[in-house]
């Protein structure tokens, strides 16, 4: 790929190149000053020519595929090119793989400086502006493309008025690699606004049709972290229907053998906002999976370990295939679950009426059991244990009502369609009967129930209210 020559026979091209330039007029005093290896020199070196119609200065022409001009030095630079306003050196090529050149046996290839402006600029029409290769031997290798190396500032930075300002691309490797002994590996920062709103707001973006768009590997600390002033610090956005928008794998302590880590997949942490934040249109916001241990798990020091609230739907929706949908411990004698009814959360306010806890149940299972003690299999009352049910207050049953035996009667029906073969009916005898008792009540099952009163001796029968309480045996 690279055409090597020695100095001498360098030297002896360019001299003929120079000597077929200027004709045979002029061949042997131009000969002369180029041999001359001690003497006076001008102010320019040996040689100072002078253009002023726009053409060259000096042309070096070489037809046998050597160099068109060349520069030796012993410890300066080798060819030096000078501009007041425009390129100091200009490389050009027909159809070469580069206009420019440079070729270095342990240093840079090409090295740019530049005190106050870019030391290296590249324009391109349609290709890549800059582009850099690592090879051995005409392989590609396992070297850096492009390696950007800073005191202080970004080692490399991409700027783009429409496109990406750094894109990266790779056929089997990562199409761009950060790495930091202190810092961030690779960092991404933006000015712009939220999602939706021009430049979008994100610092970095990723995007993969089929694989992951960004992916964060971290042995002991965090794979990604993304940090936002004002909107999200990471944000994914996934066009499949079950793809994650965010996928955090945790590597973490992992012991010789062990399939996984114990740190978190994703940790999130936030001043005042939200420490993770998921939206989805349609699907959940945010969904946790796990092969044995708990699928979501939210601890707080001071609030809620996990506070959930819906516009219209539920605000916690659980479901389980085998274990309870939910479940909630706590120590120190507390309350495992607290259903509250009425408050003033967020934006809104629950009604006064809303229910503090509802169970609902299909078919004859019970919409809410309570057990004594530990919780048994099969469930059955512990012995040991302590109330079931505690009520503090009042309490209302849909089975608990009141009727009247009317003047001169000893009967009374009552229509309720929860009377079972098996129901115990409570009634109670809310005013004076006279001489009249309860005897017993006549249960007619999915209609109702018939309380009938005995009659002592004969006397008034006055009207007499009374209550009931219907319940179902265990």
């Amino acid at each position: 790929m690279n055409e090597e020559f020695t100095a001498d026979e360098g030297k002896e091209k360019s001299r003929r190149g120079l000597l077929a330039l200027i004709g045979a007029g002029g061949a042997a005093a131009l000969a002369a000053v180029l041999s001359r290896s001690n003497g006076a020199h001008a102010t320019h070196g040996v040689l100072n020519a002078t253009s002023g119609d726009g053409a060259p200065a000096i042309h070096g022409d070489n037809t046998d595929g050597g160099p068109g001009v060349e520069g030796t030095s012993q410890g300066g630079e080798a060819v030096l090119g000078h501009s007041q306003t425009h390129f100091g050196v200009v490389g050009r090529s027909e159809s070469g793989p580069a206009g420019v050149h440079g070729f270095s046996d342990s240093g840079a290839g090409t090295a740019g400086r530049s005190q106050t402006g870019d030391g290296v600029i590249g324009f391109s029409q349609t290709g890549n502006a800059v582009r850099g290769i690592s090879e051995i031997g005409g392989v590609l290798a396992g070297g850096t493309g492009i390696l950007g190396e800073s005191g202080s500032g970004p080692g490399v930075s991409g700027h783009s008025e429409s496109g990406h300002g750094v894109h990266g691309e790779s056929d089997s490797g990562p199409g761009v690699s950060g790495d930091s002994q202190t810092g961030p590996g690779v960092q991404g920062r933006s000015s712009g606004g939220p999602p939706g709103t021009p430049g979008e707001g994100m610092g970095v973006v990723g995007d993969s049709e089929s694989g992951t768009g960004v992916s964060g590997f971290s042995q002991s600390g965090i794979g990604a972290r993304g940090i936002s002033q004002t909107f999200f610090g990471v944000q994914g956005l996934s066009a499949g229907p079950w793809a994650p928008g965010v996928l955090g794998e945790s590597k973490a302590f992992i012991a010789p053998g062990a399939p996984g880590g114990s740190g978190p997949g994703v940790q999130g942490t936030s001043g005042s906002g939200p420490g993770v934040e998921g939206s989805s249109e349609t699907g959940p916001g945010v969904k946790g999976e796990s092969q044995s241990g708990n699928a979501f798990e939210g601890y707080s020091e001071t609030g809620a370990g996990a506070f959930l609230g819906s516009s219209t739907g539920p605000g916690v929706d659980a479901t389980s295939e085998s274990g309870p949908g939910v479940v909630g411990w706590t120590p120190q004698g507390l309350a495992g679950v607290v259903g509250i009814g009425s408050i003033l959360r967020g934006e809104g306010t629950v009604p006064e009426e809303a229910r503090g806890v509802l169970g609902i149940a299909p078919g004859n299972a019970p919409a809410v059991q309570c057990v004594s003690g530990t919780m048994p299999e099969p469930l059955a009352p512990d012995p040991d244990g302590g109330l079931a049910l505690d009520v503090v207050g009042k309490a209302r049953f849909s089975t608990a009502g009141a009727g009247t035996v009317l003047r001169n009667q000893n009967t009374a029906f009552v229509a309720n369609p929860a009377v079972t073969a098996n129901s115990h009916i409570t009634v109670t005898l809310a005013g004076n009967p006279g001489n009249r008792y309860l005897q017993w009540v006549e249960r007619n099952p999915g209609v109702g129930f018939t309380v009938r009163l005995a009659q002592v001796s004969a006397g008034p029968r006055p009207p007499t209210p009374f209550t009931y309480l219907i319940v179902e045996p265990a």
